[in-house]
């Protein structure tokens, strides 16, 4: 059951819960004796016995009803909150591949949109560091990470194999989150996947949509994405979870199984390792961000834990191309999640 519907029932409960509380027999008023004609002493302290009885009760239950009463409208102001902002449109819609039925796109942060600037004020506070060294970076990125990707035929073939799958389970959009400059969301679009991408960086949106024009690709963050429950067919994170802290990882797996349809796929690239990096400069420039080697095993413990369960792993050892090991899990959402 969503957030919305458990709150609305909730307080639904709660507010016939504070109505039917005088039907309860502890709570019956009437049990006040009446005056007594001629009432002796006795009679006189039974009967004022009676009525601070009967004012203790009146009391309980204004209490308690009043307690139900204002949790069952916190409850269901909360379900009305949470509904609209779930299907407010902040962005707007761009070009789509294939014809297909993508999501609304995002707005950047620079088009002023109070929503995007209250999220982002919201947001964890390491996405900060990430976002503006990547800014900084984001013109030298490109002359090198796009060639990098090109020589690597075995990932490239764990692509094309989720590709393949993606497409054979229906043609649901598939996101590439943490997408840089679109290079892999192209070679998705070039398998025949409806895809679109979606960065953390400004700058990288605006490299890869002015090298890809016919692509859609968003500005947005993997810890809360702009898109409905079980939209999605599949989602790509291309070595984008390499500066997320382990511990904020299920946070980040928690919004793909959200946005995964059942039975959808997840392909997760990352580097192999057991290791907290802080490196100062990257891509010939000063950085703040800090990354993050990770265990495969430990991926798939955290990806189990969220829902989802690893078909297919890729391992690769260090060579003359690849400085350190990495590795890709591909894994599907529960069809009765």
């Amino acid at each position: 059951m969503s957030r919305v519907r458990l709150a609305v029932a909730a307080g639904s409960l709660l507010l016939v819960a504070s109505c039917g509380l005088p039907c309860l027999p502890f709570l019956d008023l009437s049990a006040v004796s009446l005056p007594y004609q001629d009432p002796t002493p006795g009679m006189l302290e039974e009967q004022a016995q009676e009525i601070a009885a009967a004012e203790h009760r009146l009391a309980v239950y204004t209490v308690v009803t009043g307690v139900l009463a204002i949790l069952g409208l916190a409850a269901l102001i909360y379900a009305w909150k949470h509904s609209r902002s779930r299907k407010g449109d902040h962005g707007v819609q761009l070009s789509k591949p294939r014809g297909s039925a993508l999501p609304p796109a995002a707005a950047d942060p620079a088009d002023g949109d109070i929503s995007t600037r209250v999220a982002h004020m919201a947001e964890p506070s390491y996405l900060a560091a990430v976002r503006e060294s990547y800014d900084a970076v984001a013109e030298d990125y490109v002359k090198i990470a796009p060639a990098r990707f090109a020589e690597d035929a075995l990932a490239r073939g764990m692509l094309a194999a989720f590709a393949e799958l993606v497409q054979a389970n229906g043609r649901r959009p598939v996101a590439d989150l943490g997408c840089g400059p679109g290079h892999v969301t192209a070679h998705l679009d070039s398998l025949g996947v409806a895809g679109f991408g979606v960065d953390l960086s400004p700058k990288m949106v605006d490299i890869a949509r002015r090298t890809y024009p016919t692509l859609r690709f968003d500005v947005g963050s993997m810890t809360a994405l702009d898109l409905p429950d079980g939209h999605l067919g599949g989602i790509v994170a291309w070595w984008s979870v390499f500066h997320t802290p382990p511990e904020d990882l299920p946070v980040v797996f928690g919004e793909f199984h959200r946005t995964l349809a059942p039975g959808g796929l997840l392909l997760v690239g990352f580097h192999v390792g057991d290791e907290h990096l802080r490196p100062e400069r990257s891509y010939g420039h000063p950085v703040s961000y800090d990354a993050y080697l990770l265990l495969p095993d430990d991926i798939e413990d955290l990806l189990r834990r969220a829902g989802m369960v690893v078909t297919a792993r890729l391992t690769q050892e260090p060579s003359q191309s690849l400085k350190r090991p990495q590795a890709c899990l591909m894994a599907r959402k529960s069809e009765h999640s």
